[in-house]
């Protein structure tokens, strides 16, 4: 018995299907009293290039070991299997086990995604602490601003009045009546 890699690419849009796939063809290779190394259900992932006018693709990695006919029988399915957009098999030397290289770019780029997402929300929720108030004075917004007045110019404050107008240097604070 040899060893293979057996990477195919699932339609994204049927996605759905990866694991009935990995059992079917699991079963094919045990039935045949081959082995099966490793599995990765990678997940999907963009594509290098269109393939079918598809941009992404759902990854499926094997490490089999397994005859001759097996495989033979395994390419003839992924020829007649419409979900599967692209199939590589590659004999290998010997069996390889752990997380392969796939496997950790995307855990990667996952990790770079939500440091992405994380710093955008940051980005976001700073720039929403800002307020305009007569197009060219810029102030922070705290939780005790109650009202604001851009003709006035004056913002109260918790029983003070701030003069934010631009035509003065200093920001005065007047005690408001109650």
């Amino acid at each position: 018995m040899r060893h293979y890699e057996v990477t195919f690419i699932v339609h994204p849009d049927q996605s759905d299907q990866a694991k009935l796939l990995i059992e079917k063809y699991s079963t094919e290779i045990k039935d045949s009293k081959g082995a099966i190394h490793r599995i990765e259900d990678i997940g999907l992932r963009k594509l290098a290039y269109p393939i079918q006018d598809q941009f992404k693709g759902h990854y499926i990695l094997m490490n089999i070991e397994c005859n001759q006919d097996t495989i033979v029988d395994i390419k003839s399915s992924f020829k007649f299997n419409d979900s599967i957009i692209r199939e590589l098999i590659v004999t290998k030397n010997s069996s390889e086990e752990g997380e392969s290289s796939l496997m950790k770019v995307t855990k990667l780029d996952q990790e770079r995604e939500k440091e992405k997402e994380r710093e955008r929300e940051s980005y976001e929720r700073e720039k929403s602490s800002y307020k305009k108030t007569d197009g060219i004075t810029k102030e922070k917004k705290t939780d005790s601003i109650k009202e604001v007045s851009v003709d006035k110019k004056e913002a109260v404050l918790e029983n003070q009045t701030v003069d934010i107008s631009p035509e003065k240097s200093d920001t005065k604070i007047k005690k408001v009546e109650q």
